[in-house]
């Protein structure tokens, strides 16, 4: 009997018996490529997916600081910036798309939102929900997580077939949202947290789904405030959260 052979590529060797890994590399869409985005694709590169970047800004000297960029970067479209980094650092090639997402745009049933506009957000999660039917009959069961960042708080929303109506209500238009100083927008260690965290309550949905029961945690809101080291799952009411809620 001939021995089989583990054609698993080494730099996954400390995380292929994870129950969500697959050798087969699987593909995600993310929308932004900023301090959220880049921070996300290169996680969920290093987790074996190929990431779809949809975003349409060149990387500014101020990007450096809280973004996954550096000097050498600088007046280079995000995406292809990105694509250089995370295959640099994770061993795959990222599907750069230098352009806004708009109508035209592809939806995926992994879809993470990061855009810096509500707008964006609202369209990239229609056209996900457009293709709910579609996927679960294909036995898909698809995940659209949301990301929501300021300098030191952050907000996540994990939306599946069953919350969709409770998630509609945490949509409203950019000019609702409050803004922030430019001095106090976003730091490093935020941006990688919120990153890691989506990419965790990701792969805790994979896990669900292979195993068939909600045996890891994938919550519907998850918010951070850094300065109280504070952790809040309880949605807040649109009335309380209006003009307040990160984007």
């Amino acid at each position: 009997m001939e021995e089989q052979i583990d054609k698993t590529p080494e730099h996954f060797g400390r995380f292929k018996g994870a129950p969500w890994f697959e050798v087969k590399t699987r593909s995600a869409l993310v929308g932004g490529a900023g301090g959220i985005g880049s921070w996300l694709t290169l996680f969920l590169s290093r987790a074996n997916f190929e990431c779809l970047v949809f975003d349409m800004d060149t990387v500014e000297t101020h990007n450096t600081g809280g973004q996954l960029y550096g000097g050498t970067h600088i007046g280079e479209a995000k995406v292809h910036a990105l694509n250089s980094v995370v295959q640099f650092l994770a061993q795959i090639p990222v599907m750069p798309f230098h352009n806004p997402y708009n109508e035209k745009s592809m939806a995926h049933y992994y879809s993470f939102s990061c855009f810096d506009n509500m707008e964006a957000r609202k369209l990239m999660f229609t056209k996900w929900k457009e293709k709910i039917p579609y996927w679960t009959a294909q036995g898909i069961n698809p995940i659209f997580i949301d990301g929501r960042l300021r300098a030191e708080q952050m907000q996540i929303f994990c939306v599946k077939t069953d919350n969709v109506e409770q998630y509609e209500k945490h949509l409203f238009s950019s000019s609702e949202v409050e803004p922030e100083a430019c001095t106090m927008k976003q730091t490093s260690h935020s941006a990688a947290m919120i990153g890691a965290h989506m990419t965790a309550f990701f792969t805790n949905h994979l896990t669900n789904v292979k195993e068939q029961e909600d045996i890891r945690e994938v919550p519907f809101y998850w918010s951070y405030f850094i300065p109280l080291d504070l952790v809040t799952i309880e949605p807040p009411s649109y009335d309380t959260h209006k003009g307040k809620e990160t984007a």
